[in-house]
């Protein structure tokens, strides 16, 4: 069935709606979430011609990339050369991806991200945003780390600027509930304002899934990783609700990864929805991991091992009771990101299990057992997720599959709403957005 028909058979659907007090609004692009990946995706379809809306649930555009550190890993950026880093390559990045990823994510969906990375840096700086003068490494065989000037809120406000310069409309507190879908294409979202009011919004030419990860959707946890149940996120509350797995789901699209994501297993709430991590090296040097019953309940555990143990405990939380002499070793400055926020106790080790409602007789015999000594500390840890790295499969055209592999016609989607790319990290996840973003927001102007 062509384009042309579809849009017939839309508008009788629309006017059902309209029948029943639902509004109707008609766009060739229609893109879900403004985070990094929804921005790039309708500022490079509206720049291949298309008319584009995006709709967004929250009363601001960004999503999480606000709040994120705003690197952006490419090879072959000027700022490489100009420090003397010629050896790096797309191919090279693409190695680091799939070992950072522990070779749980897709070679090819890697590879489109390795060799279109530089070009997205470029786009997004000749589309007014700037990096910061500098490169860096985290866990890359070469330095190929910038950061935006900003870093992720600097990112976000300038492709968001950029998008309303291009004449995107961006409709906030608009949170998509449905993808409309005719003979297997999707031609259209149905979307819920502030007021309650429901808007059918047909896409002439498609629709691209933008929504971000599931962090604080218990639901999905429970079903497809139930042993991170109880986890909680670092994201800002009412982003990452899954929203585009489930709308995406709902209409027969595949899902892959969906047990895996950047977990911080050693995370410790500093109030106000912050959150920072405690040294691991005070665990390793000496320190304990107790439960409520001061007793130790760790052994080898490592990341994700040593999350999901700590997370089977009563709130989701285990204590790390460490000494003067085991802080040393580390170093009192470790422990100035955590000060002030009500996880760190210094004192006695009644203190500590006042503080925490923990068996006193117990920890005693805990801190005996490992040679501990006065001064106590002790600091509560709860692992947090910072991101989801399973979702929608899709292509390296950015065209959602169904559970046969084949692609849903008229549904795209980018960043973190997606599975795939990332494996069992996420430190490319920038960089992910804008060249899957760009890559959906092209061919879904163009119709296919």
């Amino acid at each position: 069935m062509n384009r042309r028909l579809w849009a017939v058979m839309l508008s009788v659907i629309v006017v059902a709606f309209t029948a029943f007090g639902a509004c109707a609004a008609a766009t060739d692009v229609v893109v879900v979430g403004s985070g990094a990946a929804g921005l790039a995706a309708a500022l490079e379809a509206r720049q291949n011609g298309a008319e584009v809306i995006i709709l967004e649930k929250m009363p601001f555009t960004g999503g999480t990339t606000r709040v994120a550190g705003g690197g952006l890993c490419a090879a072959g950026v000027d700022l490489q050369l100009k420090y003397g880093i010629t050896e790096d390559s797309p191919e090279v990045h693409a190695a680091d991806m799939l070992k950072l990823g522990q070779y749980r994510n897709d070679p090819e969906l890697v590879r489109t991200v390795a060799y279109n990375a530089k070009h997205a840096v470029d786009w997004i700086r000749a589309n007014g945003l700037e990096l910061e003068d500098e490169v860096v490494s985290y866990m890359s065989t070469h330095p190929r780390i910038y950061w935006c000037k900003g870093r992720g809120f600097g990112l976000a406000e300038g492709l968001a600027k950029a998008c309303r310069e291009a004449g995107v409309t961006v409709e906030l507190e608009t949170r998509a509930v449905k993808l409309v879908k005719e003979d297997n294409a999707i031609v259209g979202v149905v979307a819920k304002k502030a007021n309650g009011d429901e808007v059918v919004y047909e896409a002439k030419k498609g629709v691209v899934l933008a929504t971000g990860g599931f962090g604080e959707n218990q639901d999905l946890f429970k079903e497809y990783a139930p042993e991170l149940t109880g986890i909680r996120t670092n994201n800002p509350q009412g982003v990452s609700t899954g929203d585009g797995v489930l709308m995406g789901r709902a209409i027969g699209a595949k899902l892959v990864d969906m047990e895996l994501g950047r977990i911080v297993p050693m995370g410790v709430a500093i109030g106000q929805g912050a959150w920072t991590s405690a040294p691991a090296g005070l665990l390793a040097e000496g320190g304990v991991m107790v439960n409520k019953k001061g007793q130790p309940f760790l052994k080898d555990e490592q990341d994700r091992d040593l999350a999901v143990a700590i997370l089977a405990q009563p709130d989701h939380t285990g204590y790390l009771v460490f000494d003067g002499a085991v802080l040393q070793k580390v170093g009192e400055g470790s422990l100035d990101r955590i000060k002030g926020g009500g996880a760190l106790v210094e004192g006695s080790l009644e203190a500590v299990a006042a503080k925490f409602g923990v068996d006193a007789g117990a920890l005693q015999g805990t801190a005996n057992k490992a040679d501990l000594k006065a001064p106590y500390y002790a600091i509560a840890i709860e692992p947090y997720i910072h991101s989801t790295t399973g979702g929608l499969a899709i292509n390296t055209l950015a065209q959602v599959l169904d559970e046969k592999d084949d692609v849903i016609p008229g549904l795209f989607a980018a960043g973190e709403v997606t599975g795939g790319i990332q494996g069992a990290d996420q430190k490319n996840a920038l960089i992910d957005c804008l060249v899957f973003g760009r890559i959906a927001g092209r061919n879904a102007a163009q119709g296919h």
